[in-house]
């Protein structure tokens, strides 16, 4: 028997697999052909020396690795047609039992999907995802189309203040010399806007287009550049130009440009508007509440291998993320590891993208089961339609975007659409009264709630950490 289950717990099945003499042999042989023009040795030709003169030469098993590899492969592919179990990953190989001339034992550990029973996932309490409008939230949806269509007009008398527009020349010096990156001309700096160092846009309040003067600050001890954080500077800084922002009047005339009838067309494109950003936002919200609902349903065990290579994607794109930003994924964890007890970080990060991966694979398993129940599938009308979405956002047509997807990106996207269809579907079948919006929010206080400092593990006050550093880094 070519392999034997001596196992199955914690959804990973521990297999011993034989293979046999003849076979192996017949691995080596393929390997030696495959290699014999890369050996050259006295007396023969390149490519022609005999396996077993390379054998004698270099080892008996020589060919072993390569052989192994493929006779493992063959033999692997044949058992998944026998297992009564599907295959999750990869398979690990736990223990090498006999590798050499009469054939190979390997104990495999094979990561098996989970099986499990659909518990009722109708009546989920989500609360209400309706939205009344107020007339405040109408004038701040009008205040903002306002600010939008404002224009600057130049300050011909008077001194600027928080708001003012000003351009200016600025040139920065620490003890007398002037340092790279602190020179500027006719540069545009909203004040009060918060984009330069503490104490720089302050100081340029109460003063008038052609004032020249000198101003002093401090740059923040976690500064970007290494070399002035914490640093004393002087600025030399001359106004150019101040102007204010002017508003359009809120008229009919105003609605008019805007492509509306009058101005209580707007407001009634506004309040409809606020209607919908406020049910999108309960939408999502409800549907996150669905989803944690149904991950705190199921407990079945995950294969560590599987945790394990989904959190190692889970942190390279994080990294990725990181880069992109330009921030350094490295320099960031340690700045993490300040705050982190004894210096120490490494570990919690990888425990935080592990409580990650956790989630997103027993997610995954969940919604495979209530897409199958459910009956929810893709057709290729549907496939087109959201494809043309993404084909009209890239400036494509939908057969250039269809050409440059594989097969495998086509099936993702599919699970994707499958996966979004079955959200909506779930959220019909919620409870949406305002008596569920109660116990759905007593639900996610009691998730929030976290012991007291002192109760935290080691774990647990890293991660806080990491997750203040990621706020305060957006």
């Amino acid at each position: 028997m070519p392999f034997e289950i001596v196992n199955i717990a914690n959804n990973v099945a521990t297999v011993k697999m034989t293979i046999p003499k003849d076979d192996f042999q017949d691995a080596i042989i393929q390997v030696y052909e495959n290699n014999k023009e890369r050996f050259s040795l006295p007396g023969f030709r390149k490519g022609k020396v005999p396996r077993n003169v390379l054998e004698a030469r270099y080892g008996k098993s020589l060919f072993y690795e390569e052989a192994f590899d493929i006779a493992i492969g063959v033999e692997y592919k044949e058992c998944l047609e026998k297992f009564d179990f599907e295959v999750a990953s990869s398979p690990q190989i736990a223990s090498v039992d006999q590798l050499d001339d009469d054939g190979i034992a390997v104990t495999l550990e094979i990561p098996i999907t989970p099986q499990f029973e659909l518990k009722d996932y109708k009546g989920i309490k989500v609360g209400p995802i309706d939205y009344e409008v107020d007339e405040e939230e109408i004038d701040e949806k009008i205040a903002e189309l306002l600010e939008q269509n404002s224009r600057l007009v130049s300050i011909d008398e008077g001194v600027s203040d928080n708001g003012t527009v000003a351009a200016i020349n600025f040139e920065g010096f620490m003890d007398g010399v002037p340092f790279e990156g602190g020179k500027a001309e006719d540069f545009s700096l909203t004040i009060g806007a918060g984009n330069f160092i503490p104490g720089f846009e302050e100081q340029l309040i109460g003063h008038k287009a052609g004032d020249e003067f000198e101003i002093d600050v401090t740059f923040p001890e976690q500064y970007q550049s290494e070399d002035l954080a914490g640093k004393a500077a002087m600025f030399k800084i001359k106004i150019l130009e101040l102007k204010r922002k002017e508003l359009p009047v809120l008229d009919d005339e105003f609605a008019l440009d805007l492509g509306f009838d009058d101005l209580a067309g707007l407001r009634a494109d506004a309040k409809e508007k606020v209607k919908q950003e406020n049910e999108q936002n309960l939408m999502k919200i409800a549907k996150d509440r669905i989803v944690e609902e149904l991950v705190e349903s199921y407990d079945f065990p995950i294969a560590p291998q599987i945790i394990t290579e989904r959190a190692a994607i889970i942190k390279e794109s994080n990294e990725n993320s990181m880069r992109q930003q330009g921030v350094d994924p490295q320099q960031f964890y340690e700045l993490v590891a300040q705050s982190a007890p004894n210096g120490e970080y490494a570990n919690f990060f990888e425990a935080q993208y592990a409580i990650e991966a956790d989630k997103s694979y027993r997610t995954m398993c969940i919604f495979s089961k209530l897409i199958e129940a459910e009956n929810i599938s893709i057709t290729d009308e549907e496939f087109d339609i959201e494809l043309q979405k993404l084909a009209n956002a890239e400036q494509r047509t939908l057969e250039e975007v269809k050409g440059s997807m594989s097969e495998t990106e086509i099936e993702y996207y599919k699970q994707q659409i499958n996966e979004s269809k079955l959200l909506d579907l779930l959220l019909e079948y919620a409870d949406k009264s305002p008596e569920a919006l109660i116990v759905a929010m007593d639900k996610e206080r009691e998730r929030l709630v976290v012991p007291n400092e002192e109760e935290k593990s080691d774990e647990e006050v890293a991660i806080d950490s990491m997750e203040d550093s990621i706020s305060t880094q957006e």
